[in-house]
């Protein structure tokens, strides 16, 4: 299976136009995509690229499972109350050595089996 890790760049060059935002009506500006491919996508060989589909909000993969075509969903996970005060202890610690602008880093990994909700 192919996971999705993260968001992908855009494969097309974006354009900034001179238009207001029909998405936000304070941005008086307008981004979207050209017809030309990034050098970065046509590098990554972009043309052997698997397809997949976005339906109602969901990241999604058709792809065959034992002889059969099944239907694989990325399902967002969200952290657990125990995940949320680990972060936030991790974010107080930088903020009080970019304060004190000592030179040492604090560490910090997830545990996807105690830092996250079960779904």
């Amino acid at each position: 299976m192919n996971p999705v890790e993260q968001k992908i760049s855009c494969v097309y060059v974006t354009a900034v136009k001179e238009v207001s935002s029909s998405k936000r009506q304070y941005q008086p500006f307008k981004v979207s995509a050209t017809i030309d491919m990034t050098e970065k996508a046509q590098a990554d060989d972009i043309a052997s690229a698997k397809v997949t589909e976005k339906l109602d909000g969901t990241c999604c993969l058709i792809q065959e499972f034992q002889g059969l075509p099944w239907l694989w969903a990325r399902h967002d996970r969200k952290p657990s109350k125990v995940g949320e005060r680990r972060l936030a202890q991790y974010k107080k610690s930088l903020q009080k050595i970019k304060e004190n602008e000592k030179p040492y880093t604090v560490d910090f990994s997830w545990d996807a089996s105690k830092d996250f909700k079960v779904c």
